[in-house]
């Protein structure tokens, strides 16, 4: 069964800021084959999306992607469905024929190149959420999709972190173009127009400076931030006392990225978050836990708020100060919210 709103394009509900470096970027795309923006939760990928395709003169395919999106046949059916609602003329029966047909899914893949070299004008097909495909088949698939799309065919792919496809081998080919966290941050000029558009709120240089710089430019952050500043007396002072445990903050980091962790990577997190800098061995003297190298490594790979200080990535530390600039706070705060909601 077809869920029609994982093909609705979503809306912001607030006055966003103008990023046109990024938008820029995503123009781009459409002269390329795939578009791929990999950062954390809460980076605006979903946002800087949905806001980009809303300025495209043509229609666009879309498909918000879950964890139930792993089966074969629902994943294509999804993307045959927003195909179909974003160009009429694309016939998805006679792709859907061929999944009966052929449990490979090759012949289905085939018959959706088919189809797409059909449709006579710019098709975008965006996937949101890319990061909950892990079924093997469905990877292969788009593989195969990406090595044979027309050219007037454009991907954009939207992931926590990348995804097993041959990015390497487009990049090579100046096929793709990849945006990650570090173009996603907003910068100090852009920080001051986020609040007063989304708050209200008018930040002097200085504080805009202290606002990125403890946030590093994530969007979430500073979104929750506002709503700190809209509840206290003295806003100007609080933005300088801003830190990782605020409740809001620490309960989104908890929500979406701590609690969707192994219990043994928990147990990593909170032991190594007293740590600036970090490696595998010194993760391991503080755990205990002999794979931590293996563990920085998915961390990384994951792209949850590390940042590699040396080009053989041998050295990592923590990037979002503003959940470990008070590390004995954060893990109390992190602790309790796991026993309350474990009750």
């Amino acid at each position: 069964m077809i869920i029609a709103t994982k093909l609705h394009i979503p809306r912001s509900r607030s006055s966003l800021v103008a990023r046109s470096r990024l938008t820029r970027l995503l123009h781009e795309g459409l002269d390329r084959t795939l578009t791929l923006i990999t950062a954390p939760a809460g980076y605006g990928k979903t946002t800087l999306l949905g806001e980009w395709v809303m300025t495209l003169e043509n229609p666009v395919a879309w498909v918000s992607l879950d964890q139930g999106d792993n089966d074969r046949m629902r994943f294509w059916a999804h993307t045959l469905a927003a195909l179909k609602q974003a160009y009429p003329s694309f016939n998805e029966q006679a792709v859907l024929r061929h999944a009966v047909e052929d449990p490979s899914g090759v012949s289905l893949i085939a018959a959706l190149v088919n189809g797409l070299h059909r449709i006579s004008q710019t098709t975008v097909l965006v996937w949101d959420d890319f990061h909950h495909i892990e079924e093997e088949s469905i990877l292969k698939g788009v593989t195969y999709l990406l090595e044979r799309l027309p050219p007037h065919v454009h991907l954009y792919l939207a992931s926590r972190n990348p995804p097993a496809l041959p990015l390497s081998r487009l990049r090579a080919e100046n096929r793709l173009i990849s945006l990650d966290a570090s173009d996603l941050r907003f910068a100090p000029d852009e920080t001051t127009e986020f609040f007063a558009k989304c708050g209200g709120i008018q930040l002097s240089n200085e504080d805009a400076a202290v606002v990125q710089k403890k946030t590093e430019g994530w969007a979430a952050a500073m979104r929750l931030a506002i709503l700190s500043l809209h509840e206290h007396a003295d806003p100007a002072s609080l933005v300088w006392k801003m830190a990782g445990t605020e409740r809001d903050i620490s309960d989104y980091f908890f929500d979406e990225v701590f609690s969707l962790q192994s219990e043994t990577m928990q147990h990593f997190l909170l032991y190594t978050s007293i740590l600036d800098r970090m490696t595998g061995e010194l993760c391991q003297a503080v755990t205990g836990i002999a794979e931590s190298d293996a563990y920085l490594q998915q961390l990384d790979k994951e792209s949850l708020f590390l940042v590699a200080l040396d080009q053989r990535r041998d050295s990592i530390s923590f990037s979002a100060n503003i959940f470990f600039h008070s590390s004995e706070q954060l893990l109390s705060v992190i602790i309790m919210d796991a026993s309350t909601r474990g009750q």
